[in-house]
């Protein structure tokens, strides 16, 4: 699937998940996994592109902002889970007219 086809499909969706791992804690700590909840909006404003692009990103895309079918993803959380190894959680936010 090419990243035009993927971003057409993710108009359709207004919803997102996304998910972080962090590497093991200090002093044996267990890791922590976040998961975060929101409406995904798709952004294709190379400008905006720009304010965020990192090198490291070059890897996958050669092209940089000019890469065909692109597409910037934000995400306005609504709901961040946690775990730690030891606690877990959940914080609701406040939906800001998403």
């Amino acid at each position: 699937m090419t990243l035009t086809e993927l971003s057409k499909k993710m108009q359709a969706i207004d919803f997102s998940m996304l998910s972080l791992a962090a590497p093991k804690g200090l002093l044996g700590k267990p890791r922590l996994f976040i998961a975060m909840e929101g409406k995904a909006e798709l952004i294709r404003n190379k400008k905006q592109f720009a304010q965020y692009w990192v090198k490291s990103l070059d890897r996958w895309f050669e092209q940089g902002v000019d890469t065909p079918g692109i597409v910037l993803i934000k995400v306005h959380a609504e709901r961040v889970h946690y775990w730690d190894g030891e606690e877990s959680g959940e914080v609701k936010l406040p939906n800001e007219g998403c």
